[in-house]
């Protein structure tokens, strides 16, 4: 469940980030607890403007921040009418790399998308399994482009994107129909609860779920997971916001084996390894907490240390969220496994 306040603990991007931007785009100010108590608002008092340029960004440094400076009791928010018309692309591809390319010339060719998402192989089975009527096409990786705007430009834009990505792709075809443009959001909100079909009584690991590399390494990115799943006998199912370059690899184990939970922390370790190999990000919008703190270090370098700096300023006695971010906390496959296994759980949906 998404509250405003956790994205914008969080910085939260989402589907249309690709356009929009994340939350921090839309925030404006704030009103926050300080570790010591004093409540501060930041955008200058009693502002609504939508623009300053006056003094240090104070809203910037406690968005994203995950309660670690502050608590967020108030958020004053950007607001903009929906676009009056919009319109969705699919795009079905042999190869995931094709998919990946397919996102770089549609860049290329000045089109500018609300949202590009990605579904592979095992997604697309998966939800067919779970929502049968949905009918995708089996194929190793789809693609929705979503347009928005005033009606002419989001038909040149559909059309557009058919005629730029119909080289890489089996078929590309476009719609402005509702129920069409609702049936395949419909699909994409349901991967996350679908995936678990694809093994029946097992769970989603939430580990190494949400990096983020640039869009110029999504093809080889897409296809190192699938090596890596491969590796380790561990069924990924990719999905995610291709458009900035973010990924969700959904692990499915077995919760009750204790070789398969070893077997899903060494896979996370290799895939947010992978994530800064290619010049990206272990978070791409879920944030840090506690499973991502071990690699701040090698993503951040001596920045990371300013950030401490900054945290120990503000919160001398540690006392907000503390052991997120900034603590370097061993990997989990290297500490021992002493809490009972659990139970097969139904994965909720996650539209990511």
């Amino acid at each position: 469940m998404a509250t405003v306040g956790g994205m914008a603990s969080t910085n939260a991007h989402g589907m249309r980030a690709v356009k929009y931007g994340p939350t921090s785009a839309w925030v404006l100010g704030l009103e926050v607890v300080l570790p010591d108590g004093q409540i501060i608002e930041t955008g200058s008092v009693g502002s609504r403007a939508k623009q300053s340029s006056a003094g240090l960004e104070l809203t910037r440094l406690i968005v994203g921040a995950e309660g670690t400076l502050g608590v967020i009791t108030r958020l004053r928010l950007k607001l903009m009418p929906i676009p009056i018309a919009r319109a969705i692309v699919v795009g079905l591809f042999d190869a995931l790399e094709q998919a990946g390319q397919s996102v770089q010339a549609v860049f290329a060719a000045g089109v500018g998308p609300s949202a590009i998402e990605i579904l592979d192989e095992r997604c697309v089975q998966a939800i067919n399994l779970y929502r049968p009527a949905i009918a995708l096409p089996r194929v190793e990786a789809l693609l929705l482009f979503e347009v928005d705007g005033n009606p002419p430009g989001v038909r040149w834009d559909a059309e557009r994107i058919c005629e730029v990505i119909g080289p890489f792709a089996r078929r590309a075809e476009w719609s402005d129909e509702t129920a069409r443009i609702s049936a395949l959001w419909e699909a994409r909100s349901l991967v996350g609860a679908a995936v678990g079909m694809l093994r029946p009584g097992s769970n989603r690991a939430y580990c190494g779920e949400d990096i983020c590399v640039p869009v110029a390494r999504m093809p080889e990115t897409l296809r190192a997971v699938q090596e890596i799943s491969a590796r380790h006998r561990i069924p990924i199912a990719t999905y995610g916001h291709i458009g900035g370059g973010g990924l969700h690899p959904g692990h499915l184990i077995d919760g009750r084996d204790a070789d398969e939970i070893q077997r899903v922390l060494r896979v996370a370790d290799e895939i947010h390894l992978l994530a800064l190999r290619m010049g990206g990000t272990t978070t791409g919008e879920h944030g840090v907490g506690a499973a991502r703190a071990p690699y701040m270090a090698q993503e951040h370098g001596p920045a990371l240390d300013v950030m401490r700096r900054l945290k120990r300023a503000l919160d001398p006695n540690g006392i907000m969220n503390p052991g997120v971010i900034f603590d370097t906390p061993a990997l989990p496959f290297e500490m021992p496994l002493n809490a009972p296994v659990g139970e097969p759980a139904v994965a909720p949906i996650d539209p990511g």
